[in-house]
């Protein structure tokens, strides 16, 4: 049930937008290079869609998807400052910065966050491990206690 709703909404977006297409067409807004590379763009992001679909990819989660849906809200960017500004000019200007405001807090706490698992995992590993000594040097003078894995050898002194 709920796949045949999201395909007649995703069917419905898709005539939405080429209605769109075709009245910019008609009326000759295509002919500036803004509109037809938005379009452009809007084609290589349908394309990264039906890309993904084919991978069997995620359309909703994963990198990849999450970096189409990206870009496909700032393809529709301009198109909202357009609606706001003739409200007021004030409006895009503090959408702004509530945007850029929730972007640093949000990447603050996940860098937080990622420094938390990233030193808590790091507390879980063991500090050193012993050597695997051969049987024939367990015999020699050097404690046991000394014999921490090294990941190589000591320089070797060059004075002679």
């Amino acid at each position: 049930m709920v796949r045949k709703v999201l395909t007649a909404v995703g069917a419905l977006l898709g005539v939405f937008h080429a209605g769109l297409f075709v009245s910019q067409l008609v009326d000759g807004r295509l002919a500036d290079f803004t509109t037809i590379s938005q379009w452009l763009f809007a084609f290589v992001l349908l394309g990264a869609l039906l890309h993904l679909r084919r991978q069997r990819a995620s359309l909703v989660r994963g990198r990849q998807a999450t970096v189409v849906w990206l870009l496909a809200a700032m393809l529709h960017a301009p198109s909202v400052a357009e609606r706001i500004a003739p409200v007021s000019e004030w409006a895009a200007v503090d959408v702004a910065a509530v945007v850029v405001q929730v972007a640093t807090a949000v990447g603050l706490i996940a860098s937080f966050l990622l420094a938390v698992l990233a030193f808590g995992r790091r507390r879980d590993r063991p500090v050193a491990q012993r050597a695997q000594v051969p049987a024939v040097h367990r015999a020699s003078p050097i404690s046991d206690a000394i014999l921490l894995f090294a990941p190589r050898p000591p320089p070797i002194s060059q004075t002679a």
